[in-house]
This record gives C-alpha cells, structure tokens and sequence, in this order.
C-alpha cells in the first residue's frame, strides 16, 4: 500500500492531501481532487488498499487538469486500477 503524504508536488503546484470522511462516498467516490483549493480529499473510511488506489487516482486527475492532457475519467480509472495493482505487486510502499 503507498503512505499518504500530507503533501504532493504537480508541476510546482503543492498540493495538500487530507483524509476527510465526507469525501461523497454517497455519490460513489472515495477522493477529490480541486485545483482551486490545491487539496486532494481520500475518504477516511475507506480500506488501505483503496485510499492507496485512490490517491493514484486523485494524482492522475490533477496531472490531467494541470497539464491540460483532456483524458476522460474512464481513462483515470483505468490508469489508477492498473498502477495501484502494479505497484501492489512489485510491494512499493
């Protein structure tokens, strides 16, 4: 499983990472990720495994949204999924 920083540079950009139990897990999300308030939100609830997968995801969403590369989410969820398990596998933490 990938710790989960306080804190992750994207181009230049800090961006704070917080664990939140009202992320909009009614919604069917377990992260957020706003360029605004430069902050990733992970649901607190949610198992080891899936707020490591979901930090990758909420990653890729603001590489996306910074460098304007237009991928569409189905494409984010598939690049976390795949990274999260590749990672799992080779054991980084």
């Amino acid at each position: 499983m990938l710790k989960i920083p306080s804190k992750v540079n994207i181009a230049g950009f800090e961006i704070a990472v917080v664990l939140d139990d009202h992320v909009g897990h009614d919604e069917g999300r377990f992260g957020s990720f706003s360029q605004c308030h430069e902050r990733i939100k992970i649901d607190s609830s949610s198992k080891p495994y899936r707020r490591s997968q979901t930090l990758l995801h909420e990653l890729i969403e603001g590489v996306n949204n910074i460098f304007f590369l237009e991928l569409e989410h189905r494409q984010i969820e598939q690049l976390s999924v795949g990274l999260a398990q590749a990672l799992k596998d080779i054991e980084v933490e």
